[in-house]
């Protein structure tokens, strides 16, 4: 018996160990003064591949190998063998350590703070029949991230003042779960949306591009660009086996798919009136922010940064404020670095949310639909231009969308509505 224990605990060990070396040699997503980058065991930390910058080629070393303090490593030996390959120096080391003497603490405090995506233990928490959250359960999740440091938001400080709704019936395709979160722990109510992604670690991995682009931070809610859209991105990332979960503050106004389902059930001329605001401001907000990012290269519409997803779900509507706020943004950073047509956004808010089966209720007048939000989107959107230019921008518009709808490689039939884009391809037309 004693033997058969034994080789139980031999066993036991070897599996913990396995484990914790499978651990070291994951890959961990990290911001290093805005350097997004994927550390594993094959990661140089040279001084070459960190632009020359020896804090973050120290920062890399370190954070690279935090993890075998679990494995029996000292803090000691970890800093020096960073000094040893040279990733470091000891005034480095003094410096990010500052006044704290246990060197333990600093390193998990630098990988803590590096780590973008955290990992967060589930056990105790409560889920449904089908492997999915419960309300209850979300919380008490929220709590625990809260009080393990990976969720550094008084908001979620307890939850004796948090509450979940599950809401279904608002996920998209690309969503697997989705809560609205309400927080009474601050001085002001707040509100969050907690979603699981579908595309698990892929998105994750996109929006933490976000972090890496200076030039992004202007628009990130809830910075607001006077006459430009905001884009609202999580406050934390956080796995739990092999779930990918993103915490963002709720974005303010109304989804324009609200407004379209408004205009389905009442279609008045209150309602349409709503419409057309919406999407002239939404198409005033987007000129701004597609030229913002544009290539000047003497073109009226040249190669930008554009959202990629731009339905009518992922756009909200604020009317008291007349302000825009985009979701689903992970798309966005890698159009800044890829830059592509201002079109394929203004394409994807008139075609596919018209004729997308997935988003858009099969009852829609597409008709009626595009013959309200094209003139509508496409005035606000020209009247940002000089207005010399603005006759030339409208035909590059007309002229690109009729590109898209015959060479987008969704299964929907757009050809018979391009003599609606025809009805709008005057200044005149569109009401300019």
């Amino acid at each position: 018996m004693k033997n058969y224990y034994s080789k139980i605990m031999y066993v036991a060990s070897f599996l913990i160990a396995s484990m914790q070396l499978v651990f070291s040699q994951e890959k961990i997503l990290v911001n290093i003064d805005r350097n997004i980058r994927e550390l594993d065991e094959a990661t140089s930390c040279n001084i070459g591949d960190w632009d020359n910058n020896l804090t973050n080629a120290c920062k890399c070393c370190l954070v690279k190998k935090t993890p075998q303090l679990d494995q029996g490593k000292t803090a000691e030996e970890i800093i020096s063998e960073c000094i040893q390959k040279e990733h470091c120096t000891q005034a480095l080391i003094d410096t990010l350590k500052g006044q704290s003497s246990n060197l333990a603490s600093t390193l998990r405090a630098l990988y803590d703070k590096s780590v973008i995506i955290k990992q967060l233990d589930v056990n105790g928490i409560s889920f449904d029949d089908n492997g999915n959250f419960t309300e209850k359960g979300v919380v008490t999740f929220l709590e625990r991230a809260y009080k393990e440091g990976k969720l550094p938001h008084d908001d979620f400080k307890s939850v004796t003042c948090l509450s979940a709704k599950n809401i279904p019936e608002e996920k998209g395709y690309a969503t697997t779960q989705l809560f609205l979160i309400n927080s009474t722990c601050g001085k002001n109510k707040t509100s969050y949306i907690l979603k699981e992604m579908a595309d698990k670690y892929t998105e994750a991995r996109h929006l933490a591009d976000f972090y890496g682009i200076k030039s992004l931070d202007q628009l990130i809610w809830p910075k607001i660009k006077p006459g430009y859209p905001s884009l609202a991105i999580p406050i934390a990332l956080i796995t739990y086996d092999n779930h990918y979960l993103s915490l963002m503050p709720t974005a303010p106004g109304t989804s324009l798919d609200k407004y379209m389902q408004k205009y389905i059930s009442e279609p008045n001329e209150l309602n349409k009136k709503l419409v057309k605001e919406a999407y002239f401001e939404v198409g005033r907000a987007m000129a701004k922010f597609h030229q913002l990012y544009m290539k000047k290269n003497g073109k009226k519409l040249t190669p930008t940064t554009i959202h990629g997803d731009l339905h009518h779900k992922n756009v909200f509507y604020d009317p008291a404020k007349k302000r825009v706020v985009l979701i689903d943004n992970e798309r966005v950073p890698g159009f800044f670095k890829t830059p592509e047509s201002a079109v394929t956004d203004i394409g994807t808010i008139f075609f596919v949310s018209t004729f997308d089966g997935i988003i858009v209720p099969g009852n829609l007048d597409k008709e009626a639909w595009l013959s309200m939000v094209i003139p509508a989107f496409l005035k606000g959107y020209v009247s940002q231009y000089p207005k010399n230019n603005r006759r030339d921008v409208l035909q590059e518009i007309i002229m690109g969308l009729k590109d898209f709808a015959f060479g987008t490689n969704r299964a929907f039939t757009f050809e018979r509505y391009h003599h609606i884009l025809d009805q709008y391809n005057t200044l005149k037309k569109i009401g300019l």
